[in-house]
């Protein structure tokens, strides 16, 4: 059975987005994040900043943009906020993302963004956010900033820095909407650098690697973990795809 979260009607009837698994969409189909079990395994909802590849590691392009203190206060139950960009914003780069202060009043509120236009460097523009503000906005010391989705991908590189995302099923176009997979069995480019080792060794823990852009490696320093090995770790070969247990996203 599949389930997508909060998407189920009184009935008890389950809706499937009209994109499948296998399917990329130039079109947003759902929000960003959006999560969807398909037995053991679990997907999210994303969208390729560039070209992604098949059973490659893709990971957030988390682009942050920050105001030092507002300059429009907002009473408690605002849903639209102004902010000045600290550089150029593209018209909705920051929906399904989020808006949190990280000072002054209202310090640690987290708000999920519906939607906003394009706001130049320097310009004030407001931001629509998906629940009203919680606490006031002070002029005085309230301070802001927008984070991108984490579902916003670039394909794994080397520098192994990125936050770790998903895998894709399918081939990505660059700014096309899809599935990718964030937890359970899953098909993965392996770059054997090192040796895993058996599993009743060392559980095979698997990191990005620093070697082939998309591949995972045994670690070799303090790394995200994404998984373990899902079989005797000591046949996993370098440039071959491999079956690991993704352990990303629940």
């Amino acid at each position: 059975m599949n389930f997508v979260e909060g998407s189920y009607d009184q009935t008890g009837r389950i809706h499937i987005p009209p994109q499948g698994l296998y399917e990329i969409s130039e079109t947003k189909q759902a929000r960003l994040g959006t999560r969807l079990v398909v037995g053991e395994r679990v997907f999210r909802y994303a969208w390729a900043s560039e070209a992604l590849s098949k059973s490659k590691l893709a990971c957030s392009l988390l682009d942050v943009d920050a105001e030092d203190t507002v300059t429009v206060a907002h009473p408690i139950g605002t849903f639209k906020v102004t902010v000045t960009a600290a550089s150029a914003i593209v018209a909705n780069q920051y929906t399904d993302g989020y808006l949190f202060v990280d000072e002054g009043t209202g310090a640690g509120d987290v708000y999920r963004i519906k939607e906003h236009p394009a706001i130049g460097n320097g310009e004030t523009g407001v931001v629509t956010l998906l629940d009203p503000l919680r606490t006031a906005w002070a002029v005085a010391d309230t301070d802001i900033q927008l984070i991108q989705s984490p579902y916003r991908l670039i394909e794994a590189n080397t520098t192994q820095t990125e936050l770790p995302a998903g895998v894709p099923l399918v081939a990505f176009t660059d700014e096309y909407y899809g599935w990718v997979q964030t937890w359970g069995p899953c098909c993965l480019l392996i770059d054997a650098t090192g040796t895993f080792g058996a599993p009743n060794i060392e559980r095979g823990e698997i990191n990005p690697s620093s070697n082939v852009a998309g591949a995972v490696m045994k670690p070799t320093a303090l790394k995200h973990s994404i998984g373990q090995v899902y079989t005797n770790g000591a046949d996993y070969e370098d440039a071959k795809y491999q079956m690991v247990y993704l352990q990303i996203c629940p």
